[in-house]
């Protein structure tokens, strides 16, 4: 019987482990052994007749970009993140302590968004030029939740200070951020120019506001957060400090494949892109699963 060759950047699946997913062959070693990061597993090291080959994916976030200049250092396998996450709510999302402390209060902020400062409500004030009133409520809806820093509402505070013509940018750029016409990216890029102008350009303030317009479409950003999932999943979100549109693009497919991934999978069901953000904060942060990274384990079979 001829061995089945398996090269460098092959994909495989473990022939006793289908439940690992995909592999891609990041390494063969001297030894006759061969390092693998699977989808769900991370990465293995074991011998070659474990595995057998597979079709290449159409598109693989994650898998496409896997190679041995990658530092692979500090990904979780999925089951791990799966675990941690139900060790906190055991009903998965349906779970009341999950609905209290994770997805209640952001619902809630967002109709007070849509209640308090709507389509017909800002453009009125616009139209009034009363920019001051749009800031107040802006800065209302940012103390409806914790999500942002308090030294950053203090610091966008302090910016709406600086006079009546930031004012009037923070609000006329907000209403084009939120219910502008046209492609979401060059108001995004409009928004940040103008928080930059306020001196409070942080991706949690470019993020928040339109978060709350639609929690099931867009997402919000805390780049401590973001960095350690794109880390646990090995997913690179080639983050920027500064918010701009190709990364916040970025950060959302890492969102929408965990998503995918969470659907494959089957064990939980997240019904938004909410649950799919709580998921990941929640098992990232869990503690075990975001420990000191993961070193590569031989496969038992």
């Amino acid at each position: 019987m001829t061995a089945t060759i398996i090269k460098n950047g092959d994909y495989v699946t473990h022939i006793k482990l289908p439940q690992w997913g995909l592999g891609k062959v990041i390494e063969l070693l001297e030894s006759g052994a061969v390092r693998v990061f699977f989808e769900f597993e991370g990465e293995k090291k074991m011998q070659r007749h474990f595995l057998t080959p597979a079709q290449a994916p159409e598109s693989h976030p994650v898998l496409e970009k896997i190679d041995l200049d990658r530092a692979l250092d500090g990904t979780v396998s999925f089951p791990n993140l799966e675990a941690a996450f139900l060790k906190m709510f055991p009903e998965g999302f349906d779970d009341q302590r999950y609905l209290a402390e994770e997805r209640s209060y952001r619902l809630e902020a967002s109709r007070s968004l849509h209640a308090e400062l709507g389509c017909e409500t800002l453009e009125a004030l616009l139209r009034a030029g009363d920019y001051e009133a749009v800031c107040l409520l802006a800065k209302k809806l940012l103390a409806k939740t914790t999500l942002v820093f308090p030294n950053e509402k203090t610091a966008l505070t302090d910016g709406f200070k600086k006079g009546d013509d930031q004012k009037e940018h923070f609000a006329k750029a907000l209403d084009i951020l939120l219910y502008g016409e046209g492609e979401l990216g060059p108001r995004f890029t409009g928004f940040v120019e103008v928080l930059d102008e306020l001196g409070v350009c942080k991706w949690t303030i470019a993020t928040y506001f339109l978060y709350l317009l639609d929690p099931s479409r867009h997402i919000f950003i805390k780049p401590t957060y973001i960095q350690k999932a794109a880390q646990a999943y090995g997913f690179d979100i080639g983050y920027t400090t500064r918010p701009n549109w190709a990364c916040y693009q970025r950060m959302l497919r890492l969102v929408d494949y965990v998503a995918s991934q969470l659907a494959k999978r089957e064990l939980l069901n997240p019904h938004d892109l909410v649950d799919v953000q709580g998921f990941i904060w929640c098992s990232i942060f869990d503690g075990k699963a975001a420990r000191a990274p993961k070193k590569a384990a031989k496969a038992k079979a």
